[in-house]
């Protein structure tokens, strides 16, 4: 009959407890981790997606409030960029006939970043960076900052601390006159708030994209 020493029956028993212990307590850790890292991804989408929501809904107040300060002509001051008042009715274009109807718009297929200006109004800034997120150009022109009462803003100060994120928004138009172009001449603007980041270790990156579309449908009240 075989016959094991108890001793080494003892140190094999405990070999083994001591296995479970360590395999246990790495579960464990890798556990915990992976519920930091969804809970952390969790909370910087839901603020990557509020950041790209209120960029949209900025927008959409520059239109609202262009169409408010210039009610006497919606169809040239719809999409004006940052409140000049020189597109009602065109009355530039008798002093300086090389300037045309296009020429205060929001212009398509650029890059904007927006914040808010001493009047409180949402003022939108042309970026000079069409690249990509990995570019520091693109970083630079793009971030957002936190400031010192924790509202997300694209305009630097000296309270602002580390950025996270880069917003950017996209302008274009959907043909509506059947000039086959897409302009500012047409009555819709496609808007596209693109908010990015990057992981803790810079591996991997994320992005929240929302679009909507704006029309000019005040106009068709004349």
């Amino acid at each position: 009959m075989l016959y094991i020493n108890k001793k080494w029956t003892t140190i094999i028993e405990a070999i083994v407890v001591m296995v479970i212990i360590v395999l246990w307590v790495v579960w464990m850790y890798q556990l915990l981790w992976n519920s930091q890292a969804l809970s952390i991804a969790t909370k910087n989408r839901i603020i990557a997606t509020q950041i790209a929501r209120e960029w949209v809904e900025a927008v959409t107040n520059i239109r609202d409030t262009n169409w408010f300060l210039y009610s006497a002509d919606y169809k040239n001051c719809w999409n004006v960029l940052n409140y000049q008042e020189d597109c009602i009715w065109d009355d530039w274009s008798s002093s300086d006939p090389d300037l045309d109807a296009t020429t205060y718009d929001i212009k398509e297929w650029k890059s904007f970043k927006v914040y808010k200006n001493s009047d409180d109004r949402w003022i939108l800034s042309e970026t000079t960076s069409w690249w990509t997120y990995d570019q520091q150009s693109y970083k630079d022109d793009h971030k957002v900052y936190l400031d010192s009462n924790n509202f997300y803003t694209q305009d630097w100060t000296t309270d602002n601390l580390l950025p996270v994120y880069t917003r950017e928004i996209k302008i274009n138009y959907k043909d509506t006159n059947g000039d086959w172009t897409k302009d500012s001449e047409d009555e819709i603007m496609e808007i596209i708030s693109l908010v990015q980041w990057s992981s803790w270790d810079s591996t991997k990156l994320h992005k929240v994209e929302i679009k909507t579309y704006l029309s000019n449908w005040k106009n068709k009240k004349d």
